[in-house]
């Protein structure tokens, strides 16, 4: 793969000048972090379904009251912390 970046001044020395570097440089990363994010869209579904977590949790305690009154009496302290994540 060839990449050419062009400057206004036309001479293909320009490249070490810096100011031409950062130009090139900074679409370089932005298309890195893009193609990243556009790469891996289940880590942003995964931090949706953690910010969602409680509240659905709490939706289904309340849908399921049976479950919730067993879970209560329960002395797990996974179940404890699940219990008071859900609050």
């Amino acid at each position: 793969m060839v990449i050419i970046a062009w400057n206004d001044s036309g001479s293909l020395s320009n490249i070490f000048d810096g100011d031409v570097f950062k130009k090139v440089l900074s679409i370089f990363i932005t298309a890195a972090i893009l193609k990243l994010a556009q790469g891996s869209p289940s880590m942003f579904i995964l931090a949706v379904f953690i910010y969602l977590s409680p509240n659905i949790l709490s939706a289904l305690l309340f849908l399921f009251p049976f479950i919730r009154r067993y879970l209560e009496r329960s002395n797990y302290g996974a179940v404890k912390l699940m219990m008071w994540w859900s609050q």
